[in-house]
């Protein structure tokens, strides 16, 4: 177990290392390329990122003069966010790239591989989103663990 635990932080943080640029920034951008303009809160619920951290990042992109922010007509307290011509050349860039290295990540596969790989990552996914065992998840010191887990243990009670 020790060896797989290993090899697959090893092979996820080489993956994270060449893929990391597909987020945040990038994201909302191609986001905003495949749907169009969208309200600020369209957008934080599409990509999943918390308001503080969207409005922040936004601000970025505009100063950027990628995105741009004008009021709804609908509702004027809301904004609604639209690529600017430079922002839809760099979110297409960017989507490009991303279709090459999605290609050269998973070209040596087989389609039934995809589908396994597909299959795992969606089980590890419900593990990580399963409310009960995320309230006992965390990261802390460089290391992810549970509190009052102790997968030795069987008789459910915690360790004093």
């Amino acid at each position: 177990m020790n060896n797989f635990h290993n090899m697959f932080f090893y092979h996820m943080h080489h993956i994270n290392r060449h893929s990391s640029h597909l987020f945040g920034q990038e994201k909302i951008l191609t986001t905003l390329l495949e749907k169009g303009a969208l309200t600020q809160s369209q957008l934080m619920e599409i990509v999943d990122i918390k308001a503080p951290s969207l409005s922040e990042t936004l601000s970025k992109l505009e100063r950027r003069r990628l995105i741009k922010r004008d009021n709804s007509s609908d509702d004027k307290r809301s904004n609604i966010i639209s690529l600017t011509k430079n922002g839809e050349r760099l979110a297409k860039g960017h989507r490009k790239f991303h279709h090459k290295f999605e290609k050269h990540m998973f070209g040596s596969l087989t389609e039934e591989e995809k589908e396994q790989l597909a299959t795992i990552l969606e089980k590890m996914h419900t593990n990580i989103d399963d409310d009960d065992r995320r309230s006992r998840f965390h990261f802390r010191g460089g290391h992810f663990g549970f509190d009052d887990f102790d997968d030795s243990r069987t008789d459910g009670k915690k360790e004093k």
